[in-house]
């Protein structure tokens, strides 16, 4: 870590507990002005100070545990916002029991101080100052990394980086990190893993290839990079134990983007038998409590967002009748944790459109790094149904497949039986769960991946699951579809 990231890391908790403080006071002066609360009989208008003591360092410890610490893990504002609403939540759940069970009379009776200072401390001060602590904490914070940003941007700080490999992957990594500079990296140059031996030479995004694999030590030597990041997934396994090799006795970061197998390995388990160690490739976490969790949670959301978009569903459903006359809704054949359902969309496209699709993939068929059928321009669609399309009004009948357990609000997409009779062996992974209405590689723009992207995404998305995740997920898609993802229009 530089010291530039040192000293912005370590400022941190500095940033946290002024604004804690400042959170304090103001829950403090309002509880003079509002009561809301009729039992907090309590007639100190003050929330105290002296519970600082525990409260903060009790903060530190479960913002560190949500990963808030870490400089560059919370660029994202909604990451952040959701990151720092659930701990404070669970911090200040802490401080509320504490107060309401110090006035009972088993702690009046063992513990003086805890007593007297429960039965002074205001319970509605409480909720003002968790309330408050949400919006001040992640006030400051944004305006941190709105500094640190611009540090970044300026030149300050940046950690220059060599990419190993002219891949998809390095394209992308060159062209985000040229485009956003606050990530904080300075690419130094990419090392063309295809020749053992080349010359120094532009690439074709005017980032400059600096030599072949043969010359990689000599290259690391001569440009002493902060950071090496492999970018070509399929490098020989001594090779890479080598660059690592070198890296750390230079003490140079590497990372690496993992080719799929070692997506597939990432979670497992660990037992013996007879003394043999043997790890276990986990399929999923989604198994026992996760797996009724995720369920309770796709029938409690599903039914509540089609109450909401009831309305929508409504306006539309006149207006495909007005339009045409047609059937309103489209029932077509998917797979879903390999059963198949019919999924429910409002239709898009003229009556009969499927009859077409078979001479339409032969011969205008957009993807041709996969299974998948994908069409910008599909004769078939109608004027409405572009509409639909763009704003995703078309899939919210979906959230019925949810709610009935055919799908799941996140997921892997559903594909059909003729695109699955095309996986490859290591693509049916992610037949392993429900399919989803959203998921991971949609909110990483599905439209500009190639289709072995997309189920690496997934892959990741099955092994590592988590109900955060999930939660992340659903917020962040509304954004997706109205400002970056083009893929419906």
């Amino acid at each position: 870590m530089k010291k530039f990231e040192l000293w912005f890391t370590s400022l941190l908790p500095v940033v946290d507990i002024v604004a804690l403080f400042m959170a304090w006071y103001f829950a403090k002066s309002l509880r003079i002005f509002v009561d809301i609360l009729p039992i907090d009989q309590v007639q100190v208008q003050s929330l105290g100070f002296s519970f600082f003591y525990w409260y903060f360092p009790l903060l530190v410890l479960v913002f560190a545990y949500h990963r808030l610490y870490i400089l560059f893990e919370t660029r994202a504002k909604a990451q952040q916002l959701f990151r720092i609403v659930s701990s404070t939540a669970t911090t200040t759940m802490i401080l509320f029991v504490t107060a309401l069970f110090g006035r009972t009379l088993f702690v009046q009776s063992r513990y003086e101080l805890w007593y007297a200072w429960s039965t002074h401390i205001s319970l509605l001060s409480i909720l003002y100052f968790w309330i408050s602590s949400i919006v001040i904490i992640t006030t400051f914070r944004w305006l941190y990394r709105a500094l640190l940003n611009a540090l970044l941007v300026g030149g300050v700080g940046q950690k220059t980086v060599v990419l190993i490999g002219q891949t998809t992957v390095s394209n992308k990594l060159s062209q985000a990190l040229c485009q956003d500079l606050s990530y904080g990296y300075k690419i130094v140059g990419i090392i063309d893993t295809e020749h053992e031996r080349c010359e120094e030479k532009e690439a074709s995004d005017s980032t400059r290839v600096l030599g072949g694999l043969g010359d990689i030590q000599s290259l690391l030597q001569k440009y002493s990079p902060d950071n090496v990041i492999q970018a070509d997934p399929d490098l020989p396994n001594e090779k890479v134990i080598e660059i690592i090799s070198y890296c750390d006795e230079k003490r140079i970061d590497f990372s690496f983007a993992p080719n799929l197998f070692e997506v597939l390995a990432a979670n497992v388990s660990i037992s013996s038998i007879a003394g043999i160690p043997l790890l276990e490739l986990k399929r999923t976490s989604l198994d026992g409590w996760g797996k009724i969790i995720k369920r309770a949670i796709d029938v409690a959301l599903s039914f509540v967002f089609i109450l909401i978009a009831s309305p929508i569903m409504l306006i539309t459903i006149i207006l495909i009748k007005l339009t045409d006359g047609g059937p309103v809704f489209f029932a077509h054949e998917r797979i879903s944790a390999g059963k198949k359902f019919k999924l429910l969309k409002f239709r898009s496209m003229i009556v009969n459109a499927e009859k077409l699709e078979d001479n339409l993939r032969q011969t205008s068929n957009e993807r041709d790094d996969g299974p998948l059928f994908k069409m910008k321009n599909d004769p078939r669609v109608t004027k409405l149904g572009t509409f639909l399309r763009r704003s995703r009004v078309d899939e919210i009948p979906q959230l019925f497949n949810v709610l009935v357990g055919d799908m799941s609000l996140v997921g892997p997409r559903p594909h059909t039986p003729k695109e699955i009779e095309q996986y490859k062996t290591h693509h049916r992974k992610v037949l392993a769960i429900k399919a989803g209405l959203t998921g991971i590689a949609q909110i990483a723009g599905s439209s500009d991946l190639t289709f072995d992207e997309e189920v690496r995404l997934d892959t990741f998305y099955i092994e590592n699951w988590s109900l955060i995740k999930d939660i992340f997920i659903i917020l962040k898609t509304p954004y997706v579809i109205l400002f970056k993802d083009k893929s419906g229009c």
